[in-house]
């Protein structure tokens, strides 16, 4: 993934992100059974590959705070294959908002 970046993402990869995005919702919720009042917003940057595979994956933004959601959500991403870009390897930031349900 040198030079990543340059490419152009594609609609299924982007859903696909998405998705994977949605399914990190339950790290917080088991984070939630620790600590009630956890909440924030955290962003997700996304390095996928022109075969689809994740080549890398960070946490750029952070004010939950929890390192177990944070561990947890980035697992949902790292060594994992999603849809091919439509050229080259392309960074994806994906914002995450993480609030308790009233």
């Amino acid at each position: 993934c040198s030079n990543c970046g340059a490419g152009k993402s594609s609609g299924a990869l982007n859903s696909a992100l998405q998705g994977a995005a949605g399914s990190a919702r339950g790290c917080y919720n088991r984070a939630l059974q620790k600590n009630a009042g956890a909440a924030g917003k955290l962003t997700v940057t996304v390095q996928v590959g022109p075969s689809g595979a994740v080549c890398g994956a960070s946490i750029t933004n952070d004010t939950v705070g929890s390192p177990d959601v944070s561990n947890c959500v980035l697992g949902r991403f790292q060594g994992k294959t999603f849809p091919k870009p439509e050229q080259g390897c392309v960074t994806v930031q994906i914002p995450m908002s993480f609030e308790v349900k009233q």
